[in-house]
């Protein structure tokens, strides 16, 4: 094989694993770690930064690491059916989460619409003398309604889109703590090792009364 062959397969298997890798949902950080954990004790982000620009070869343990860890053969990182496919894949699934989340703003802005209409006859049914621990349920639930109230749709999807453009390290935010969380309940696909566990009550950015 000619040395431009080669460079071109290289650059074709660093294209293929930067958008597997992104498609999972999976960081640097985090697929250096899996890859220590099976062996490739060496392996670091430079190291595989360098292996997705094409300026690295990456070599064949390497490579079958990576496979077992993605669920993908070798060949098919390298082949330019494959790689075509993916990113068909890829505008597929873009269109579907955008749609997603049209629907999604429309339904909390519904939600948002009708919670507002409920909270003068919660304030009522507070107000009419009831018992103390019935009181403080209502209060709860007033509390809750009033934080969900709070919500700025738009405001929210920027601070998303922001932080995920910086999701490396998130910052302290409702948006980063969010996406800290999501981080953690990932399950990026089916039988894929990247699982993580989160507690139940993990904070993830959303507005929350305590009674």
């Amino acid at each position: 094989m000619a040395p431009d062959d080669t460079s071109a397969l290289d650059e074709r298997y660093g294209r293929q694993l930067r958008a597997i890798r992104e498609e999972r949902g999976v960081t640097q950080a985090e697929l250096v770690a899996q890859m220590q954990e099976r062996g490739i004790r060496y392996m670091n982000t430079s190291t595989l930064s360098r292996i997705e620009a094409g300026t690295r070869p990456v070599r064949l343990t390497e490579a079958q690491v990576i496979g077992r860890i993605f669920q993908v053969s070798v060949d098919s990182m390298t082949s330019d059916f494959e790689e075509i496919a993916l990113y068909e894949s890829r505008a597929r699934s873009a269109r579907l989460r955008y749609m997603t989340f049209r629907d999604s703003v429309v339904m909390v802005t519904r939600s948002q619409l009708a919670l507002e209409e409920y909270l003068p006859r919660l304030h009522e049914i507070r107000d009419s003398g009831i018992d103390k621990s019935l009181r403080d349920a209502v209060e709860h639930t007033i509390r809750n309604i009033e934080g969900y109230l709070q919500i700025d749709v738009a405001e929210e999807a920027a601070a998303l889109r922001d932080e995920t453009r910086a999701e490396e390290k998130p910052a302290d935010t409702p948006a980063g703590r969010f996406l800290k969380a999501r981080r953690r309940r990932a399950v990026y696909s089916p039988g894929s090792p990247f699982i993580f566990n989160m507690r139940e009550d993990a904070d993830d950015g959303e507005p929350e009364a305590t009674p």
